[in-house]
């Protein structure tokens, strides 16, 4: 038994040494605002692999309230056990702290300045920098995290409480800032129900279709906060009568569990259904145009055909074996084709068992091509799944 144990954990140090980085990242960097003339801490998880596969991308989610930690730790801990294929994610924590200098609150962050009620009646004051901390996601977090780091340009918002009437609330704002959003137990009835008056009278030919939008409700107005679950319903009917067109939105309730505790089993679901959502609708994501690019690969075998296939009609659609290279050369194979960005793909010999290995992304992670800039891709594929020793 102790040999055998010695055995495994000597595996498990030779696979960290050949394959490298092994450990999920997570990050802290400090922003200073100049929107909120602040100083804002990020936390940015990078998933296993993210040093090694340099040519991959990835869809962003955002979570707020990430001063509360356990919120952020929670969804990126869970991602891993979702039913997804092998998609990861770059996920960024927003921290809303309070600075006791200026007497400034979470609060300021997640509410617009009240239009029905007293200003100092209003959560004590604490309110009315929503669309400042708004203007501090677009132009300082999302462009910091998509300038440092490689990102497809998909955003996807995860708020609880007073955050998810954020997330909700920037549909009026900032319409496609996000693509996908999650809000968890909702306050829909701050300021007499004004969030809700907003949405009836916006005009949803601003917004690209096509979203994923997720509400959840704890016990809230049930036993406490009694204008919750009428502002609640109301702003269900009007979403299934007015934002199909717009969004696929989905909700849950989870009536034996409280504001606090509904997190972790809300944000289960919203995942699954999410996921669920995204096998369905890829192609949504792509732009409508075509650009022509020009990509080479060169293989270990000469013998070796290799098959391209990736994440729309004219990368087969994920098929491993519609699409055939040239063979140019000896070792390289070639292939000219018009795509829409971002494109994502791969390399096979003709099954997904026969997986390509590259240079540098040797994760298995997809390739991602982002920019229209380039018209030549090369790659060198080392090996292929089949034939690796494990």
């Amino acid at each position: 038994m102790k040999k055998n144990l010695i055995l495994l954990i000597s595996i498990i140090l030779l696979s960290s040494l050949a394959y490298g980085q092994q450990i999920a990242e997570v990050k802290s960097v400090t922003i200073k605002s100049k929107n909120l003339k602040q100083k804002r801490e990020l936390l940015i998880y990078l998933p296993v692999g993210y040093n090694e596969n340099k040519y991959t991308h990835y869809d962003v989610i955002y979570i707020f309230d990430a001063q509360n930690r356990m919120l952020f730790d929670y969804v990126h801990s869970i991602l891993g056990f979702q039913d997804h294929g092998d998609k990861e994610f770059i996920i960024v924590g927003i921290t809303s702290p309070y600075y006791e200098k200026t007497d400034y609150a979470r609060n300021n962050d997640m509410l617009p300045a009240p239009r029905y009620t007293e200003p100092k009646e209003f959560y004590n004051g604490y309110s009315g920098n929503a669309n400042n901390f708004l203007n501090f996601i677009e132009k300082e977090v999302i462009s910091y995290i998509n300038h440092h780091y490689r990102t497809l340009g998909n955003n996807i918002a995860i708020g609880h409480s007073l955050s998810a009437s954020l997330v909700i609330y920037s549909i009026l704002q900032k319409p496609n800032m996000f693509n996908d959003i999650i809000a968890i137990s909702p306050n829909l009835a701050f300021d007499k129900g004004r969030l809700i008056e907003d949405l009836l009278q916006y005009d949803y030919s601003k917004i690209k279709p096509h979203g994923f939008l997720y509400t959840s409700m704890a016990n809230e107005g049930i036993e406490y906060w009694k204008p919750w679950k009428p502002a609640y319903k109301k702003f269900r009917k009007y979403i299934k009568d007015s934002l199909d067109k717009v969004y696929e939105y989905t909700y849950a309730e989870f009536p034996k569990r409280n504001h606090w505790t509904t997190y972790p089993a809300s944000v289960q679901t919203a995942l699954k259904r999410y996921f669920e959502y995204y096998s369905k609708n890829k192609r949504y994501k792509l732009s409508n145009r075509k650009v022509k690019v020009h990509i080479k690969v060169k293989v270990p075998n000469e013998n070796d055909s290799v098959y391209i296939t990736g994440n729309q009609d004219n990368l087969a659609n994920w098929d491993p074996d519609k699409l055939l290279m040239e063979k140019s050369s000896k070792y390289e194979r070639e292939i000219n084709i018009h795509i829409q960005l971002p494109a994502e793909l791969k390399f096979t010999r003709g099954n997904w068992d026969t997986e390509a290995i590259v240079e540098q992304n040797e994760y298995f992670g997809n390739i991602a091509i982002t920019s229209n800039k380039e018209k030549e891709y090369t790659y060198e594929i080392t090996n292929w799944n089949d034939r690796m020793e494990y």
